[in-house]
């Protein structure tokens, strides 16, 4: 996912600075290194510059309001428009009404604005890919883009159950679905649990989804060690698919049962006569025959007497 990073007000303006003693006539670019991804803020010799924070490029959202942060650097008005793309690649364009954000004179400002977006309103709630793209002062030299996706439902994960190994994962819904069916597959694409699971997906946002935990049943299914994929296909409440599938993919190592210990064999294996049995057996005759063999002596010694 390609983050980006904010540069403040005041490296904006040391970056308008630089740019305008040592090149006026040329573009000045700052650059920020994240992980895997370097991102530009292109920054004009007159000051202007512009950067799309929220979304983050590349997040999926089931929310169907999307929160829209931009940073900018004197700047009039904003002119921005949002692009959708369908699973088939066809783009819808949707023009955006333009941001006046100057001062009360007329002047370029400087900061940041919020909006919210909300895609039910906008597109009807489609699901797909999503492009803004914004400009301020009607110059395509600020133009900043991000792209996100807009799902029905998210699998994350969330542990594992300390008892089974099982996988724990959070099911994330967005508004309209009113169940999810889930299967599990192997590493080769073989499903693996002997039917699909239906888990309930209730509303607990008023109409804008919500999340549900749920516990893959691997131990259940006496799943081997290996790596499997979760994959849940969303449905609304007439029965029909609302988009493509979610899947989250684990590797899972069962439960080991501790082995009992071999201890040698007994006389007594395959009997339901125990070693406990042949103690208190042998105990019990012992204390018979010391008996029997007390009386007998005292009976010998009177004889002897007579």
């Amino acid at each position: 996912m390609k983050n980006k990073k904010i540069i403040g007000l005041f490296g904006i303006a040391s970056l308008v600075a630089i740019g305008v003693l040592s090149q006026p006539a040329k573009l000045a670019f700052a650059e920020t290194n994240s992980t895997n991804v370097t991102v530009q803020l292109t920054v004009l010799p007159s000051g202007e510059a512009l950067q799309i924070e929220l979304p983050t490029d590349g997040v999926t959202s089931t929310s169907d309001k999307i929160t829209v942060r931009q940073q900018y650097s004197e700047a009039k008005n904003i002119q921005w428009r949002i692009v959708y793309k369908d699973n088939d690649g066809v783009e819808t364009t949707y023009p955006m009404p333009n941001i006046n954000v100057a001062d009360a004179h007329g002047n370029a400002t400087t900061g940041h604005r919020d909006d919210i977006v909300d895609l039910t309103a906008l597109t009807g709630g489609r699901f797909g890919t999503y492009k803004i793209i914004s400009m301020i002062n009607n110059k395509p030299s600020t133009e900043d883009v991000v792209t996100f996706q807009y799902r029905p439902v998210i699998i994350t994960g969330d542990g594992t159950d300390s008892n089974t190994n099982n996988p724990k994962t959070n099911i994330e819904y967005g508004p309209g679905v009113d169940h999810v069916v889930i299967q599990v597959y192997d590493d080769i694409g073989n499903p693996v649990l002997p039917n699909t699971i239906n888990v309930a997906t209730p509303d607990i946002t008023s109409g804008h989804g919500g999340t549900t935990k749920w516990t893959a049943p691997f131990a259940e299914n006496n799943l081997k060690d290996g790596k499997y994929c979760i994959v849940a296909t969303p449905y609304d409440n007439l029965g029909n698919i609302l988009d493509r599938n979610a899947k989250y993919c684990v590797g899972y190592t069962s439960k080991k049962v501790p082995a009992v210990p071999d201890t040698g064999g007994s006389v007594f294996a395959g009997t339901n006569f125990t070693n406990a049995d042949f103690i208190s057996t042998s105990l019990a005759i012992f204390f018979v025959a010391a008996f029997f063999s007390l009386m007998i002596l005292k009976r010998n010694r009177k004889v002897r007497r007579r």
